[in-house]
């Protein structure tokens, strides 16, 4: 072979694998990925994600959804919206959900978060001990003295005070029972109340305030984080008149977010049954499943 012929083949190859002077390429516009990915249980059956798009452009988002091993269980191309909703998820089971921003020409690196769904439970809670002054939220009911045994929350109250203060307690802190923890009133006298737990920022345990709708809390990381458990009480909510959330944990290991309403500037509400609050609550069946708190 001539070996002009053989330089000029040569070259040619160089060229292809390292590009020569002149050569262009298409640029790759590749994303930045998005930040700050939240996320909140809808019911049992439903997640909620929002993000802060990121300050490249992008035409849209790519949202996935991967089962406890890390497999892609399915994934969906979205517009611009930076909320996303994945339903026909299985209860208690603690999913990755994964966010990335596409480009016409990718995608940017993910941002993940795992989260499980929970269900939802409420109903009012009464200061009067022949209804319904104490609630058990696995079994989504409002109990009497009767059944002091099984409360995971009670309301009391502060008679000796003008106006009356009203409190949400957890059972073994409350006036129902004495200094050994023993409910000392109806027909359990001496059996052992429940210990249920208020998360506090110091010892405040009104984690979020002014809420109008227990969906609009979106969350980062697990409650407890950063988080003291206390047996205690949050007091003085006649004072509140916006609602708010108090982050729980039951006896059973339970996690609750109990998001307390609010009704014509006041979360205490009265009817001719007596003084009452409404609440509605996201409860994790499954044990040791937390939610999360405010960052």
């Amino acid at each position: 072979m001539n070996k002009m012929f053989q330089w000029v083949i040569l070259l040619g190859l160089a060229c292809g694998f390292i590009g020569c002077e002149g050569t262009t390429y298409p640029s790759i516009n590749m994303p930045s990925k998005p930040s700050n990915l939240m996320a909140t249980s809808i019911n049992q059956n439903s997640v909620r994600i929002k993000w802060t798009p990121p300050k490249s452009a992008v035409i849209g988002y790519t949202v996935s959804l991967l089962d406890p091993m890390l497999s892609v269980i399915r994934t969906e191309q979205i517009g611009n919206d930076s909320v996303y909703q994945f339903n026909d998820l299985n209860e208690g089971v603690v999913f990755t959900f994964r966010v990335q921003a596409r480009s016409a020409d990718t995608v940017s690196n993910p941002i993940d978060i795992k989260w499980a769904a929970a269900k939802r439970v409420e109903g009012p809670l009464y200061f009067n001990e022949s209804l319904d002054c104490g609630y058990n939220f696995l079994n989504g009911s409002t109990l009497s003295i009767q059944n002091a045994s099984l409360w995971d929350i009670c309301l009391v109250a502060d008679s000796s005070v003008n106006p009356i203060s009203y409190s949400i307690s957890t059972p073994r802190a409350s006036s129902f029972v004495d200094n050994n923890g023993k409910i000392a009133k109806g027909i359990q006298t001496g059996v052992s109340a429940r210990n249920t737990y208020i998360f506090n920022f110091g010892i405040n345990p009104f984690v979020y305030q002014d809420i109008d709708s227990l969906s609009q809390i979106f969350d980062t990381s697990p409650i407890g984080t950063a988080l003291n458990p206390l047996e205690n009480v949050a007091s003085d909510i006649q004072e509140k008149d916006k609602g708010f959330i108090l982050l729980l944990k039951t006896a059973s290991r339970n996690y609750i977010k109990m998001f307390v309403k609010a009704k014509n500037g006041s979360v205490i509400q009265k009817d001719n049954k007596g003084v009452f609050i409404q609440f509605e609550a996201s409860v994790q069946s499954i044990p040791d499943i937390a939610f999360a708190k405010k960052n």
